[in-house]
């Protein structure tokens, strides 16, 4: 060595370690980086899920503290983070967690780090453990950023001594940011190298791993078309036939969980609410329900015929990636073993769990039970054996790709069959044509493999002519479920009936409304329940509104809200279901409707009263021992009065307000009579006549008469009456219906009478005060006056 070479040698090692350390630090910084994009993009796309699902909340209700936090909490959400609300206040401290997953946002979050894994690796290939290591450091920014954003952004509102509390800042968010960050990042660069080396990750491994490749990537379209078809559903749902049409809004953060329920369902799985804790136990309902025992039978059809297109597809794309020295038993097990995965991951994604705790310090014996009622735990999702179902669905994925793919790719255009046989091969821009060429011999080898051999052109038209029987037969199923659907819906649907039943009323069609329900009331007292009453009406019901349709055991209740004299009332109808009509239409019967009524006095005698301007005959009607009558009604404003021609009685006229509020009601109300002058002359009359009668008597106490005197002795003769006053009448009516008379003033009778006693005897007189009261019957035309005698 000589002195000239010996400086270089020893300074090359420096040179070196000074280039790594130039070379790691912009790295590091990019690692970092594409944590903080990752982020960046969620919180962009977590606020404007916020902001259009706000739309949902009325302006009044806003409040755009507990707005602006919810942006960094879903982002927390969708890595793990589990978010707890917490309310504290006068001794009682109460909090609820939920562990919920909002599928989009964590689809951002790992669709960046993809992206930033892979434009890193792009820009400098790295190592196996170079990729292990960065990918790491990026997962580990994720979470501690996560963690901070979420601490930082929670919400804390104090009010009136209650604190309300609530974030996702959670060791569960900043586990699974750092996993989800690693892996992420990772497998961007992983997909980058392979594609560098010219043998993309789905053709790595021998041929039962890229079996395995092949059949993931059916199973992803499985699902994804599924999701999607499931998803966009239940939004259309929301619009159309939720309660509150508005919870579309907030689609964008549920429906993708929607999606992978409906997906199990359309599988026919089942959905399951499960807990523990006193509350739940008395809240969350028992049992699993599958598809078949909430939905119509035409969505069940559908779902079935979706499924099975969805299995054919997977088929047909499995057939042309999977390599063809796959091994047939390995190439089942993989199919089934995939879609179980699949099941499984659905299980984990497709639900939430949730559980609240409770303290009450201070409270005692009251204290300790509250906190057992408000601790429990309930998960909502999928069956369990939803992993089970999907390996069926593997099975049929599997044996679809054997029987049915091959004659579907045989009349399938070549270029699309080429494209899906060459998606995932070897693309990368910087491969030469020799590295290139092994992946050609895969494809062709796949093509090859999955295309049957050429048909003739009678055998091509036969499986067309069969493609397309078989796809008119499908369209006309599909069809025919719609229709029968539509007609369900919009004629024979419970909710139907109760609509049919609402606009009778709305229209004054009393006789077609009390075809369509039947009330408790006996035919005598329906006399208001005719078309010329009801049209009469005013403030009956006016609209309404469909609020919430719950079925249960072959029964509907139909929640509506009705807009009746400027008031909004809820009222409720039931359904029960009576068989098929046409062999496939639903056949409802509304139960008896809770009709308002009106119990009114009326006066004995009164036949015939004035409804809304309507002659109404009540001879027939049921009275109480009270004298009053209860009448139901349709809800609305009535008025009660005497036909204008009566000759003994006037009325003033009442008006009555009949609404359905808290069911039946019982509206209350009273003719007030008064008496015409004929009435007072008639009743005059007959009083003179008895006291005439009575005056003409030849006894002290004449028998059924208002007035006697007392003698000292019973032989009297010359006994001689005569009305020296008059009493003044009075006419009322009485407590129990009908009129009445009184007197308001006495008047007075005098007698004259010989004594025949031994002792003391002689001429005597006498006098005695006049005092009648009695009913006033009204039947049969002149009134009838009856007098009260029992204390005569």
């Amino acid at each position: 060595m000589t002195p000239a070479t010996a400086p270089e040698a020893r300074t090359a090692p420096e040179q070196t370690s000074s280039r790594h350390r130039q070379s790691i630090w912009p790295r590091i910084a990019w690692a970092s980086a594409i944590a903080g994009l990752a982020l960046v993009a969620a919180l962009i796309a977590a606020a404007h899920i916020t902001m259009i699902s706000s739309l949902a909340v009325p302006t009044d209700q806003r409040d755009l503290l507990v707005l602006s936090t919810i942006p960094a909490q879903l982002v927390g959400m969708a890595v793990g983070g589990v978010l707890t609300v917490g309310v504290s206040g006068y001794g009682v401290a109460m909090s609820a967690s939920v562990l919920w997953i909002p599928i989009p946002l964590t689809a951002v979050v790992t669709a960046v780090l993809v992206v930033g894994g892979a434009a890193d690796e792009h820009r400098r290939p790295t190592a196996v453990a170079h990729r292990w290591i960065f990918s790491g450091l990026s997962g580990f920014v994720l979470s501690l950023s996560v963690l901070l954003l979420t601490a930082v952004s929670s919400l804390s509102n104090a009010a009136d001594a209650v604190r309300v509390t609530a974030s996702a800042a959670s060791p569960t968010a900043g586990l699974g940011a750092l996993v989800l960050g690693t892996l992420a990042s990772f497998l961007g660069r992983a997909i980058v190298h392979a594609r560098a080396a010219g043998r993309p990750l789905t053709q790595r491994g021998g041929p039962a791993l890229r079996a395995c490749w092949s059949a993931m990537g059916a199973a992803a379209l499985y699902a994804a078309v599924g999701v999607l078809i499931a998803g966009v559903a239940a939004i259309i749902w929301a619009v159309t036939a939720a309660p509150e049409p508005s919870v579309a809004f907030t689609g964008a953060l549920w429906a993708p969980t929607a999606g992978l329920v409906a997906l199990a369902l359309m599988n026919l799985s089942a959905v399951t609410v499960s807990g523990g804790g006193a509350l739940v136990d008395a809240v969350v309902p028992e049992g699993a329900p599958w598809l078949p025992s909430i939905a119509p039978l035409w969505v069940v059809v559908v779902a079935i015929i979706v499924a099975l297109g969805l299995i054919v597809l997977a088929a047909t794309v499995l057939r042309l990636r999977r390599p063809a020295t796959a091994n047939v038993g390995v190439a089942w097990l993989i199919t089934v073993g995939v879609f179980g995965c699949l099941g499984l991951l659905i299980t984990v994604f497709g639900g939430a769990t949730a559980w609240s705790d409770s303290q009450a310090g201070g409270f005692g014996l009251f204290g300790s039970i509250f906190m057992q009622v408000m601790r429990g735990t309930v998960t909502i999702g999928v069956a369990p054996w939803t992993c089970l179902i999907f390996m069926v669905v593997g099975v049929g994925v599997e044996a679809a790709s054997r029987l049915v793919a091959p004659s579907l790719i045989a009349v399938l255009p070549a270029r699309l069959t080429r494209v899906i046989a060459e998606a995932g091969k070897a693309r990368s821009s910087g491969v030469s044509v020799d590295a290139a060429e092994p992946s050609s011999a895969v494809v062709s080898a796949s093509l090859e493999s999955s295309t049957p051999d050429p048909l003739s052109p009678e055998r091509k038209r036969a499986v067309r002519t069969g493609v397309v029987v078989a796809g008119s037969v499908l369209v006309l199923a599909v069809g025919g479920s719609v229709a029968v659907a539509v007609l369900n819906d919009q004629v024979f649907s419970p909710t139907q009936q109760v609509r049919n039943y609402l606009d009778a009323v709305v229209a004054g069609d009393a006789s077609r409304a009390m075809e369509l329900a039947d009330i408790s009331a006996s035919s005598s007292d329906r006399v208001l329940l005719s078309d010329d009453v009801l049209q009469a009406t005013t403030s009956r019901i006016t609209g309404y509104r469909v609020i919430e349709v719950t079925s249960e055991q072959g029964r509907t209740a139909v929640e509506v809200e009705l807009d009746q004299d400027g008031r909004k009332i809820r009222s409720d109808y039931g359904l029960v279901a009576e068989g098929k009509v046409g062999l496939v239409f639903d056949s409802w019967r509304l139960e008896t409707v809770r009709l308002p009524s009106l119990a009114l006095e009326l006066p004995e005698g009164i036949d015939e009263v004035m409804v809304n301007e309507q002659p109404i005959d009540v001879s027939d009607v049921i009275r109480s021992e009270l004298g009053t009558v209860s009448l139901p009604v349709f809800p609305g404003a009535y008025t009660l009065a005497l036909p204008e021609d009566s000759e003994w009685v006037t009325g003033s006229t009442a008006r009555l307000l009949a609404t359905a509020e808290g069911g039946r009601s019982l509206t209350e109300g009273a003719l007030e009579l008064e008496p015409t002058e004929a009435l007072v002359e008639e009743v005059d009359r007959q009083v003179d006549e008895v006291l005439a009668s009575c005056a003409a008597a030849t006894t002290l106490r004449p028998d059924g008469c208002p007035f006697s005197v007392y003698a000292f002795t019973a032989d009297v003769s010359d006994v001689h009456w005569s009305i020296t006053k008059e009493p003044t009448i009075e006419i009322t009516q009485r407590l129990r219906g009908g009129l009445a008379f009184t007197t308001a003033e006495n008047g007075e009778a005098a007698v004259t009478y010989t004594s025949n006693a031994r002792y003391f005897g002689g001429p005597m007189s006498g006098t005695d005060r006049i005092s009648v009261d009695g009913k006033i019957d009204l039947d049969g035309g002149a009134p009838v006056v009856t007098f009260d005698t029992s204390w005569w």
